[in-house]
């Protein structure tokens, strides 16, 4: 594994174009947030400012950053999929095929988000029982995330080879349970520098969009590359648009 996150490490440095898409709704995201911190500071940081606020409004922006979030993820994962398997990126090639399977794409990612949920909604009553149960709670939490995340991961290489909804979903539970160890290790890197790099005020979370994600797509599809299909990647790639 120390291999991989080597290769990572060197493609991301040597390809930034793959860090591109996903600077998209980074951006969008602080853009928005700006906006409503400059209409607060033009309210003269007025307390009633977020009473008054239109909720349906904020209701519709928070669903289209998050189908921004989704299409970029997916434009993403797709384009370091054709990177490390064919060497070669064609930017029109992988929009097309990103607007394509997004609806399905989209279904799938709904349809874990909904089970990471049910997964973890049982844990939120621990929190009735007091201090310790609101430390039990956070830990279970953690650690239901520490194994999902991975699964998460892994959903993009094997939708960007062709299997769609429940068949990304089996492929992601299945390096799970055959690599228990090693999903375990990626997951907590995974959150640990995450939260790490959450701490620092508004650059953070630009962070974790235009670096973090892709680099962790990076590493799971390398993987999923060697173990699924057994192909070892070549650094060197060809953009065309």
């Amino acid at each position: 594994m120390e291999k991989i996150f080597t290769q990572a490490i060197d493609t991301i440095f040597k390809k930034p174009i793959l860090l591109v898409p996903m600077a998209i709704p980074a951006i969008s995201a602080m853009v928005f947030a700006g906006k409503i911190l400059i209409d607060f500071w033009r309210s003269g940081f007025d307390i009633y400012y977020f009473a008054n606020f239109d909720i349906s409004h904020l209701i519709y922006a928070v669903m289209i950053l998050f189908l921004i979030y989704i299409f970029f993820l997916l434009m993403d994962g797709i384009m370091i999929y054709d990177f490390t398997s064919r060497g070669n990126i064609e930017i029109k090639k992988i929009i097309l095929k990103s607007i394509k399977i997004f609806p399905i794409f989209l279904a799938t990612f709904l349809l874990f988000l909904i089970f990471y949920i049910i997964v973890i909604l049982p844990f939120s009553f621990l929190a009735t029982l007091g201090t310790y149960g609101i430390i039990l709670m956070f830990a279970g939490i953690f650690f239901v995330v520490l194994f999902i995340s991975p699964v998460m991961f892994y959903i993009l290489p094997s939708t960007a080879d062709g299997k769609y909804f429940h068949r990304a979903l089996i492929k992601g539970a299945n390096f799970l349970r055959r690599d228990l160890k090693r999903g375990f290790y990626l997951g907590l890197l995974f959150l640990l520098i995450s939260l790490g790099v959450s701490l620092i005020p508004i650059v953070g979370t630009f962070l974790q969009y235009i670096f973090l994600i892709p680099f962790f797509i990076v590493v799971i599809t390398i993987y999923y590359l060697k173990e699924e299909k057994g192909i070892e990647y070549s650094i060197e790639v060809e953009v065309k648009y």
